[in-house]
């Protein structure tokens, strides 16, 4: 009876996991409650991975509760899991926000995708609102370019720059295999959010080393221009908003 017990408490554990209720660790390989993570901003107490963040819960961390107003005639409900942008508060300073979901499978027709993101910077301009744009990469080997469509979304920055308004970008899960569009690295302030060099639970930090390496190379080589933990990136954000207002 206890052996059908156990294994019924396995089943249901392992049914738990496949239904998103759990969440394991890559790096120290401990299971989460999902809840308790999106409460600790998706960061595992125990090693301090940084987990992706979608869309929709970057702008619930990142802006002022109730602030953010959707770009409706930019933006459907179907693009939420990939991008989203709308107008927003940090801090009580208002700000044009996008945030890129990188991390998706390739897809070979992004011409949407760039008209998307070249109305939100046309939509800065016309605001008069600094950008902030946030750039998303996980783990997959699959990424979104941005090859013949560079030229138009560098167009429009240039608008944002004979306007004098502010171009923040944030490139977050930032590795030695990141490959981020060059877009991202033209702002006036790159920053790159990264944790805070920790120990696995062999008390290892091979895991996470080549990620701190690409990070602080960045940094010394001047791509970035701050590295910032996430659970300070708000307060950050607002130092650079108020710098620019």
């Amino acid at each position: 009876m206890q052996e059908n017990t156990a294994n019924t408490w396995v089943t249901d554990r392992r049914r738990d996991i496949a239904d998103g209720v759990w969440a394991k660790c890559p790096e120290c390989n401990e299971l989460i409650y999902n809840g308790e993570l999106g409460r600790n901003l998706r960061i595992c107490k125990r090693c301090s991975y940084y987990f992706p963040m979608d869309p929709s819960t970057r702008i619930l961390f990142i802006t002022d509760k109730g602030s953010f107003v959707n770009y409706k005639d930019i933006f459907s409900d179907e693009d939420k899991s990939i991008i989203i942008g709308g107008e927003a508060k940090i801090s009580e300073y208002p700000v044009v926000i996008m945030i890129l979901n990188l991390n998706v499978p390739l897809i070979t027709d992004n011409f949407s995708l760039t008209e998307k993101i070249v109305n939100t910077i046309n939509k800065a301009v016309e605001r008069k609102l600094p950008l902030l744009a946030i750039y998303t990469i996980g783990k997959e080997r699959h990424f979104i370019n941005f090859p013949a469509q560079l030229l138009s979304v560098t167009t429009a920055i240039n608008k944002l720059n004979k306007e004098k308004l502010a171009y923040i970008s944030l490139l977050s899960q930032t590795s030695a295999e990141s490959h981020f569009p060059a877009f991202a690295y033209s702002a006036d302030i790159v920053i790159a959010e990264s944790n805070l060099p920790g120990t696995s639970h062999t008390g290892s930090r091979i895991g996470r080393r080549d990620a701190e390496r690409a990070v602080q190379a960045m940094f010394q080589s001047g791509i970035v221009d701050m590295i910032v933990q996430r659970e300070d990136l708000k307060s950050k954000l607002t130092d650079i908003l108020k710098f620019f207002h």
